[in-house]
């Protein structure tokens, strides 16, 4: 790992670690017991990191599981890498990755020579062990801090849309637009859902989840994220300039179609949504989009009041 990541992920572990050390003191003093003592200290943690491959197998207590970790580490003793004895689930995780981050094909990367472990080690934005780094380093005050643009996402959040100053008569998403127009939906997921025959936004709202997650064979699209995708579009086609970003945090919230929109109030809304949106989720959704403000999130309630726009009976 290069230190930037290398420093992102330690606190988390360390996070994660005093996390379970105030569950398990909880649990015994609630249970009113004392914790038993355990000899085991970091010389024998680290002995056990070392041990054969044979003494970690043997004890996997699943027969299938066992087998396919030995054939994982025959498979990387014998070539560096794992591929062809890799899981199902981290085989697509590993092609969506070669297409969506590095951009090249799945044969592409299985064909890369194994890089030598830690080879990216010193090269990243803070400096390597042994130097001092107790700060990351200082940069001229008139250079900007370069952004670092994020992965891909599978599924595209919805472009930052200006915020209309006042509502438009209509909404901004309709039946007949096309399926990438949808809020959630981005060009390749798009390309997907078009590839077995979903195409407009109307083909969306009419599938059935269950069929088309089956249909699509994609293991992120999952009949709950096709459900959150319907709700989203249903209401940017209902409610009069309404984002498709708005749509997301709203279903985000548990507010999935006109009557938990009209049921609520604006104070409410706006309180959910900022809550939402300082969660580790809400902020990769948000990135420059501005939550809708209070008169706007009023209109929408208004509009859902009153029955939606008529482009919703369609729906």
């Amino acid at each position: 790992l290069d230190e930037a990541i290398e420093r992102a992920i330690a606190p988390l572990i360390g996070l994660a670690a005093v996390t379970l050390a105030r569950i398990y003191e909880r649990a015994f003093a609630e249970a009113a017991i004392a914790p038993p003592m355990s000899p085991t200290g970091l010389d024998a943690f680290f002995t056990t990191m070392s041990a054969p491959i044979n003494v970690i197998a043997n004890k996997i207590a699943d027969g299938a599981e066992k087998k396919l970790v030995l054939a994982m580490y025959a498979e990387f003793q014998k070539s560096g890498k794992v591929r062809a004895t890799l899981p199902a689930d981290d085989r697509e995780v590993r092609a969506l990755y070669a297409l969506e981050v590095l951009n090249v094909p799945l044969s592409t990367l299985n064909a890369k020579w194994p890089r030598e472990i830690g080879k990216a080690h010193g090269q990243g934005e803070f400096p390597a062990r042994g130097e001092d780094i107790a700060a990351p380093p200082r940069k001229p005050k008139a250079e900007k801090p370069e952004a670092i643009a994020p992965p891909a996402p599978a599924i595209a959040p919805a472009a930052p849309e200006p915020e209309a100053a006042t509502p438009r008569p209509g909404p901004r998403l309709h039946r007949e637009d096309p399926i990438v127009d949808a809020p959630s939906i981005g060009a390749k997921t798009a390309a997907r859902l078009e590839a077995v025959g979903l195409r407009t936004v109307a083909d969306l709202l009419a599938a059935e989840p269950e069929q088309a997650a089956k249909t699509v064979k994609v293991s992120h699209i999952t009949p709950p994220v096709i459900r959150d995708w319907q709700a989203q579009a249903m209401l940017a086609c209902a409610i009069p300039a309404l984002r498709g970003f708005d749509a997301q945090v709203l279903v985000a919230c548990g507010v999935r179609d006109l009557e938990d929109l009209a049921a609520q109030d604006a104070e409410t809304i706006a309180g959910l949504v900022e809550d939402y949106l300082q969660t580790s989720e809400g902020k990769q959704m948000s990135r420059s989009s501005k939550p809708a403000s209070r008169e706007t999130i009023a209109s929408w309630i208004e509009a859902a009041q009153a029955g939606g726009h008529e482009d919703r009976n369609a729906a």
